[in-house]
C-alpha cells in the first residue's frame, strides 16, 4: 500500500477462507478504497467442478472495490475472478485457466486498473500473461497459467496470487493462494501432480467378490471401520517392507493351513499403516478366499495407486458394495 499527495488509502481484503495479506489501516485516512474477495456460489463453469478431485480445483469469486472520500462511499465496482486448475497424473507440466470480467462499476472506481500476478515455489514454476484490465462493465480477460516443476523427488507448493487495483497514485494488492498441490517422481514411470489432500476412492476391489466381502464385514464390525468413508477413517498407504511383513505375519502367518484353492486375505492391507500389526485386534480381520481373487488383488491395488500418485502415508478410501 502507498501513500502520496492527499492522505488516501488503499486496501485488498480477501475472505471466503482465502489468505488476506496486507488490508489497510481504516483510521489511517479519510479517504480510502477496499477490495472485498467473496465467494461466488454457482459453479465456475462446464470445465469447473465445484468439489475438487485429486486431480481438478476450481473457485470462483468476486472482488468488490469499494472508494471513499472523507469517509463517504464515492464509487464501487465488482470483478468477478474464475479460476481452473487441471493437473496431470503422468505430467509436470500443468495449467490453470483464469478469467475475469468487470460486472459493475460506479462513481470514482470507474477507470481504476486491475493486474494479476502468480507464482509458486521450490522446483515449481507458473508463466502468466494477465493483460491490465480498466474498470469498465463488460470488460474482461482470460489467461491460461502454465506451470512446471521440475522435481526429481518432489516438491509441494501453492499457488499465490496477487490482484492489483490501482487508482491514481493509490494501489493495493489482495493476496491468496490456491490449495497445496504436490508434484513427483516417486511412483510409475512418469512424474505427475495432485491435490494430495484430496482423498481418492478405491472401487476396483468390487470386481472381487469375495474380497469385498470380506472388506465389507470388517469396515462393518470394526470400531475404526476403517477405509469407510461414510462413518469411519482413511487407510494411509506405506511402503515399508518392514511393516508390510509384520502386517501379513499378524494377520495370515505361514503356519495357518491353507484349504486348496484358497488364500489368505487380511483387512486393512498388508501395505497399509492400519494392517493387522498396527492397530487393535478388532479393526482387523482376515478370511479364506480364491487363490485368483487374491492374485488379482495386489495389481489392482499397485494399480490405484499409480493412477492417484498415492504416496507413502497418503490417506484413501476403500469403496465396497454393501
Amino acid at each position: 500500500m502507498h501513500h502520496r499527495g492527499k492522505a488516501l488509502l488503499m486496501c485488498l481484503m480477501a475472505s471466503a477462507g482465502l489468505t488476506l495479506s496486507g488490508p489497510a489501516s481504516a483510521g489511517a485516512a479519510t479517504d480510502d478504497v477496499h477490495v472485498v474477495r467473496e465467494p461466488v456460489r454457482a459453479a465456475a463453469g462446464p470445465a469447473c467442478r465445484p468439489t475438487p478431485t485429486r486431480f481438478t480445483y476450481c473457485e470462483k469469486a468476486t472482488n468488490t472495490l469499494l472508494v471513499f472520500e472523507k469517509k463517504r462511499l464515492v464509487g464501487r465496482a465488482d470483478v468477478v475472478v474464475t479460476q481452473a486448475f487441471e493437473l496431470k497424473a503422468t505430467s509436470r507440466d500443468f495449467a490453470e485457466d483464469l478469467r475475469a470480467e468487470v460486472t459493475a462499476a460506479t462513481g470514482r472506481a470507474v477507470g481504476a486498473t486491475l493486474t494479476l500476478s502468480a507464482s509458486c515455489t521450490g522446483t515449481c514454476k507458473a508463466t502468466e500473461k494477465f493483460p491490465k484490465m480498466t474498470m469498465q462493465v463488460g470488460q474482461k480477460a482470460t489467461t491460461t497459467i502454465n506451470y512446471h516443476d521440475t522435481t526429481a523427488s518432489q516438491n509441494v507448493t501453492r499457488t499465490s496470487y496477487a490482484l492489483t487495483a490501482r487508482k491514481g497514485p493509490l494501489s493495493a494488492a489482495s493476496q491468496w493462494k490456491s490449495p497445496s498441490y504436490r508434484c513427483d517422481q516417486q511412483i510409475g514411470r512418469s512424474a505427475g501432480c495432485v491435490f494430495p489432500t484430496v482423498k481418492p476412492v478405491l472401487t476396483s476391489m468390487s470386481t472381487l467378490p469375495e474380497i469385498a466381502k470380506n472388506i465389507r464385514r470388517i469396515q462393518d464390525s470394526g470400531p475404526h471401520h476403517y477405509g469407510d468413508r461414510t462413518r469411519g477413517n482413511p487407510l494411509t498407504r506405506t511402503t515399508s517392507a518392514t511393516i508390510e511383513r509384520a502386517n501379513r505375519s499378524r494377520a495370515c502367518p505361514a503356519s495357518r493351513k491353507r484349504p486348496a484353492g484358497m488364500s489368505c486375505d487380511e483387512y486393512p492391507f498388508a501395505r497399509s499403516n492400519q494392517g493387522a500389526s498396527r492397530v487393535p485386534r478388532k479393526d482387523w480381520g482376515w478370511a479364506w478366499v480364491p487363490a485368483g481373487e487374491q492374485n488379482r488383488q495386489g495389481g489392482l491395488l499397485s494399480s490405484f495407486y499409480s493412477a492417484n500418485r498415492v504416496l507413502n502415508h497418503d490417506a484413501y478410501w476403500v469403496q465396497v458394495p454393501r
